[in-house]
């Protein structure tokens, strides 16, 4: 009775809780519904709202509102998981869908996240937490098996409390080194010992620099199967004894890479048989890839580049029949490819670039049938490329550039239809290119726009092909890039040869031996075109009129001879960076309109017959950089428009006929200068003070004009002249990271003529103020300038001494101080410039002796010309020299020292020989035994004393042969 009861009012409540939608199951505050409306748990649904308002993120644009507006069941919001039979939110994933960092905002985390006690999944990555430390209380999720909070700018330790997740299967705490680098870190990882389920394990960019133990910790995860530890500072490799690759029998994927260990490759971890992934790129390792490589039968992915990894490949890699990827890039790897590395079947990319390999490229190669990338530059490698390399029907990527290969390019290689890239430039290969295609079927993909895949980008540049330009190129209709420079083609271009080249975008066929005219070609999507270093001759407007402006970037004709005007066309291309029409024979006025091309970051049309002002418009090109305008009949000032031009690094106007003075805002506007060269103009007046400004200056050539006045220059200010350029190399605008750039190039005086200085122009500081009416003593400050290599004062009006501390610009290696009103003495300090190569005293009022030691007395006489003030080598003896004994009166030419110095070497001689005379005679006379053994030890002392006696005299052979000269 009483059990129906029960049942009765069980059944009563049942009722009561019905509704019209459904069935509900009252739960105190807590209610499912199983139908219509809410099913989630009402804690929960407050919770989530708590946590979407704290997250800021406007990648994620439905959190927060966005939840409140699609219902109360939050089981449906979008990033939401729940158990189907208990309700409770098990999966959170508030993950930015875009790794869009410019746009992010601080995020908190709050507390209300652990109120989600079921959680099994949490991924908060791509947020940002502004470097709040990861919650202690994180490890109340006890359920969690996933957990990811990478890239979302948590920083401090690492908690411990990690430790309590026993159920994580998967951990990712890594970040990035682009917008938060080592943000976390830890001194331990004992606690990963107590995560046995872990699987995946991801620490990258965490600080693990204390972590002494992080192997040890790490090898307590029984079930670890990928493990990644890039860029941790880490700094030593545990060796094989503490880190015994049998502790990781379940792992398959391990990545190092990007730490400074600088230690041997360690041998162990290639005991891993498992493995199946192994990233060891850029970790400072070294010594040999050991024999045992050949066990890992499962390894797939193999990188190993930018080491130093040095001996020969193992004749065991060419068992890894799993390996789809070997990367070995940057290393030191010596000796041949393996004719067996035909073996690896599965092979897919296979990089040995920037090695010291040796000997040919074995045909094995040939047999690689999956192979999509094979890299092999910047080696040894000798020989012919074999033919079987057209057997890789999958290449897609193809660069045996910067070797010494020789030959021909097998014809087999145009028939690969999926090459989408061929570099073979800087090799040895020779040959007529139209020749051997006209000899092969190129594929068809590669000679029909729009069929599919074809080869895009071909460079054959810096070989020894010859012969006209090859028309079958045209037929790759697939071509974006194209580069023949530095050849020996040449010929006529005909406009046919580019008709069905309608994408290709850049063509470089610079510093061959074309001729003719430049063929009107119309490329509408062109950006780059190089044709410089030929003799194309003729007027610019034919072909530039045909190209599509607002496209082109690049175009570089300079070394050819055309001539006539500019053309107006010019002023169309408004998307130009670099416009080099340099060494041609170009006349006329530059177009005022080059304004319109506000992208122009270098201009060169020096050495040419330009005549005209220099256009005010140029000073609207805001971000030039480089601008030469050297050798014209240019006139006129200075425009004072250039001064918005700040961003200049070379100002190049010399040999024209410029007047006017020197413009002091060249001193305060264009404060990134490194170079100015005014020389060869008709520049007046004082040197404006204000070029001290120019704390970046490396080069100041005022030379050659009429300026006058003393110098009030502060020229201890030129801070890029006080230090040594340590490295040394060219000056280059590249742009957009393209192979086109732009090589600084300029004219310096220097051991008496003038140089082009074009590759080690950046290791050149120089100061020429030469041929001038500049007056006044010499500017003490020069001296501070220790790093100047070049000084060149010549030809003006200096008067007073030349500074002691002279000796102070250990750098100089070029010093003209002639033709001036200098006086006084040589400084002694002067014998300290030990790169002195060309010194020029001449024609000044110097007196007294020439210091001695160094280069000071072994460079020319003229040297010191028109001083007669001045003796003492290598000039004439000074009076004070003269011998008092009077058998040297009359010749007049040895001094004292020398005297002495020969009648020192003629008593060393002599001594010598009454030593070896007597230590002989004597010992004959003693006991025949010691009389055996001196006989061998006077034979020994007779070869010493005869090489001594040898070198003495040979030195005074030269001294009289010196002096004999000194009478003449």
């Amino acid at each position: 009775m009483a059990r129906t009861s029960i049942l009765k009012f069980w059944l009563l409540i049942l009722l009561l809780c019905m509704g019209a939608g459904g069935v509900k199951f009252c739960m105190c505050n807590n209610t499912i519904e199983l139908a219509e409306g809410r099913r989630c748990i009402e804690t929960e649904r407050r919770a989530l709202l708590d946590i979407g308002a704290d997250i800021c993120n406007p990648d994620i644009d439905w959190l927060s509102s966005s939840w409140r507006n699609e219902g109360s069941d939050c089981c449906s919001w979008r990033g939401i998981g729940c158990d189907n039979l208990t309700g409770h939110v098990t999966s959170l994933d508030l993950r930015s869908s875009n790794d869009v960092y410019e746009s992010r905002c601080a995020s908190k985390l709050s507390p209300s996240l652990f109120d989600l006690t079921h959680l099994k999944h949490l991924d908060l990555s791509l947020n940002d937490f502004s470097g709040a430390p990861i919650p202690e209380l994180i490890g109340s999720l006890v359920n969690l098996e996933y957990l990811n909070l990478s890239n979302a700018h948590f920083g401090g330790k690492v908690t411990h409390q990690l430790g309590n997740l026993s159920n994580l299967h998967s951990l990712d705490l890594s970040g990035s080194d682009y917008y938060y680098p080592m943000n976390l870190y830890a001194v331990e990882l004992q606690w990963l010992s107590q995560t046995t389920s872990l699987s995946y394990l991801d620490l990258s960019y965490v600080n693990l620099s204390g972590a002494v133990d992080w192997i040890h910790d790490i090898k307590m995860l029984p079930s670890l199967s990928v493990l990644k530890l890039f860029d941790c500072g880490l700094s030593k490799v545990p060796n094989a004894a503490f880190a015994n690759g049998d502790n990781f029998t379940s792992l398959t994927v391990h990545d190092l890479s990007y730490n400074t260990f600088s230690s041997p490759l360690p041998s162990w971890l290639f005991n891993i048989s498992s493995l199946v992934h192994l990233d060891l790129s850029v970790c400072g390792l070294y010594g040999e890839i050991p024999e045992m490589i050949g066990a890992m039968r499962n390894l797939e992915y193999l990188y190993l580049a930018y080491n130093h990894i040095n001996g020969s490949l193992p004749i065991a890699l060419c068992n890894l029949s799993s390996l789809k990827l070997f990367y070995l890039a940057s290393n030191k790897i010596e000796g041949q490819i393996p004719e067996g590395v035909g073996n690896l079947s599965k092979l897919e990319y296979f990089d040995l670039s920037e090695n010291k390999i040796e000997g040919q490229i074995p045909e094995g190669v040939g047999n690689l049938s999956k192979l999509e990338y094979l890299f092999l530059s910047d080696n040894k490698i000798e020989g012919r490329i074999p033919e079987g390399v057209g057997n890789l029907s999958k290449l897609e990527f193809l660069d045996l550039s910067d070797n010494k290969i020789e030959g021909q390019i097998p014809s087999s290689i145009w028939r690969l239809c999926n090459l989408g890239m061929l570099d073979l430039s800087s090799n040895r290969i020779s040959g007529e290119v139209l020749g051997i295609m006209e000899g092969s079927s190129i594929c068809k993909k590669n000679m029909h726009f729009g069929t599919g895949a074809g080869l895009e980008y071909l460079d054959l540049g810096s070989n020894n092909l010859s012969g006209e330009f090859p028309k079958q190129l045209g037929q790759l209709s697939s071509l974006r890039s194209l580069f023949l420079s530095s050849n020996s083609f040449g010929g006529v271009l005909r406009e046919t040869y580019f008709a069905n080249l309608t994408r290709l975008e850049f063509l470089n066929l610079s510093h061959n031996h074309f001729h003719g005219t430049i063929p009107n070609i119309n490329f509408s999507v062109l950006q780059a075109l190089d044709l410089s270093g030929n003799s194309f001759f003729g007027p610019l407007t034919l072909p530039l009129s045909s190209i599509v402006g607002g496209v082109l970037k690049y175009l570089i004709l300079s070394q050819n001879q055309l001539n006539g005007s500019m053309p107006m066309s010019l002023c169309n291309f408004t998307s130009l960076r670099i416009l080099n029409l340099s060494n041609n024979k170009l006349t006329g006025r530059i177009p005022p309109c080059l304004n319109m091309s506000n992208q122009i970051k270098v201009l060169d049309l020096s050495n040419n017959s330009l005549t005209g002002w220099i256009p005010a418009s140029i000073g609207s090109l805001t971000i030039l950089q480089s601008l030469h305008l050297r050798n014209n009949d240019l006139l006129g000032r200075i425009p004072k428009s250039m001064k918005h031009c700040n961003q200049l690094v070379t100002l190049d106007l010399a040999e024209n006929k410029l007047s006017g003075p020197i413009p002091a805002w060249i001193g305060k506007s264009l404060l990134s200068l490194r170079i100015l060269s005014l020389r060869e103009n008709q520049f007046y007046g004082a040197i404006p003070w204000q070029l001290a400004h120019l704390a970046s200056l490396q080069v100041l050539d005022l030379s050659h004009n009429n300026l006058s006045g003393t110098i009030s220059v502060p020229f201890g200010n030129f801070i890029n002249m006080t230090i040594v350029q340590v490295n040394p190399g060219s000056l280059l605008t590249t742009i957009d990271r393209t192979s086109f750039y732009y090589e600084e190039n300029l004219r310096l005086s220097k051991d008496g003529q003038y140089i082009p200085y074009t590759s080690v122009l950046k290791a050149v500081t120089a100061i020429d103020i030469s041929s001038n009416s500049l007056s006044g003593e010499f500017p003490r400050e020069l001296t501070r300038l220790s790093g100047l290599v070049i000084l060149n004062m010549s030809n003006n009006h200096f008067t007073g001494h030349i500074p002691e501390n002279i000796g102070g610009m250990g750098q100089l290696e070029s010093l003209d101080l002639s033709m001036n009103n200098l006086s006084g003495k040589i400084p002694s300090s002067m014998s300290n410039l030990n790169f002195l190569s060309h010194l020029n005293l001449s024609y000044n009022k110097l007196s007294g002796r020439i210091p001695s030691g160094n280069q000071l007395q072994t460079l020319p006489a003229n040297s010191y010309n028109g001083n007669e003030g001045l003796c003492g080598r290598p000039l004439q003896q000074c009076p004070d020299d003269q011998q008092r004994d009077p058998r040297t009166i009359g010749q007049g030419k040895e001094t004292h020292d020398d005297r002495s110095e020969e009648i020192w070497i003629y008593a060393f001689s002599a001594l010598g020989f009454v030593v070896g005379f007597w230590a002989s005679f004597g010992t004959i006379m003693m006991k025949q035994s010691v009389r055996r053994a001196c006989f061998y030890f006077v034979d020994e002392l007779y070869d010493r004393v005869y090489v001594v006696l040898a070198v003495n005299f040979g030195r005074l052979k030269t001294m009289m042969a010196q002096k004999s000269n000194g009478r003449s």
